[in-house]
């Protein structure tokens, strides 16, 4: 259901700036005899916005029911299934890191999920529909679009497949990190009682500081590819109004044609400006449960 509402939803959404043409052509001929016109073509704006406010208000809670359940589900999975180890396999794992990856396998279920329906599902559906109209109204103006999605994607899994291992890294950090602190907290009468204090701040200091290298390491490649991104964007705006603008004196755009033209580039830049992120972090999740199954579905008499 929640598949459903978001896909109609955006559909919607991507349909009604072609109203918003309408609107503007229709306003621009300055005839004050139109007015009822316009008033109906604001009344169909309207209705298309209340359906898809209801459909998004479905969709959030029909994922809502269905996203804490399953969390739910796999977070007692998890329980049930460490609790048949032997005693061999909680002496031979960190405490804290076992924790973590426990909670890793409901969490990334979350975020795959919350990244695919609200995120994934809406780019794809406006995408299609928004090359389609732009092919019907003018096959260079479809075809600028096509051609600038395909080298950004290209530019996307290129950097994404460069940028992963380092992210798989940083992960792998955190997770020492925090399994480290976890123990040390655990075991903290153990360190005082055998003089542990300055060995245990030292590993500290190491994991702590190798983890900072590879988050500033990760940050600044993503601040790198933004620029890049940023720069694309650019392109693809002063191009598509250039081309726009030709048409228009060929008498083969509307006024409206120019605000349905950059409504539909502010919907791709505002929607695909994250497109990396949530890519990598769907391949990093995807990553983690796999990770996290390892020690957790680890045969119980070893």
């Amino acid at each position: 259901m929640a598949t459903v509402s978001v896909t109609v939803a955006s559909a919607l959404n991507a349909i009604t700036p072609l109203y918003f043409k309408q609107f503007f052509d229709l306003l621009s001929a300055r005839d004050a005899s139109i007015a009822t016109s316009l008033v109906r073509v604001l009344l169909i704006i309207g209705a298309l916005r209340l359906a898809q406010w209801a459909c998004w208000r479905l969709a959030t809670f029909t994922a809502s029911y269905f996203q804490s359940k399953v969390m739910t589900d796999l977070t007692n999975m998890c329980f049930a299934y460490l609790q048949k180890h032997s005693f061999g396999f909680f002496t031979d794992n960190f405490v804290g890191s076992l924790v973590k990856k426990v909670k890793w396998f409901s969490r990334s279920f979350e975020v795959i999920s919350d990244r695919t329906l609200w995120n994934l599902l809406p780019l794809a559906v406006n995408a299609t529909i928004i090359i389609s109209v732009l092919f019907n109204r003018n096959e260079w103006l479809g075809f600028g679009v096509v051609v600038w999605l395909a080298v950004f994607f290209m530019v996307n899994a290129i950097f994404i497949r460069f940028k992963l291992r380092y992210d798989i890294a940083r992960s792998q950090a955190e997770t020492k990190a925090t399994g480290f602190l976890a123990d040390t907290i655990t075991n903290q009468s153990t360190i005082k009682l055998f003089d542990g204090y300055d060995r245990e701040v030292e590993q500290s200091g190491f994991l702590h500081e190798q983890l900072r290298r590879l988050r500033l390491k990760t940050w600044n490649f993503g601040n790198y590819f933004e620029a890049a991104q940023g720069f694309l964007m650019i392109i693809l705006e002063v191009v598509i109004l250039y081309i726009a603008i030709k048409l228009w004196q060929r008498g083969m755009l509307t006024v409206g044609d120019f605000v349905l033209i950059q409504s539909y580039l502010m919907y791709i830049f505002s929607h695909i400006w994250d497109f990396g992120k949530i890519f990598r972090e769907v391949e990093t999740r995807k990553r983690r449960i796999f990770r996290s199954l390892g020690p957790i579905s680890r045969s119980s008499s070893s």
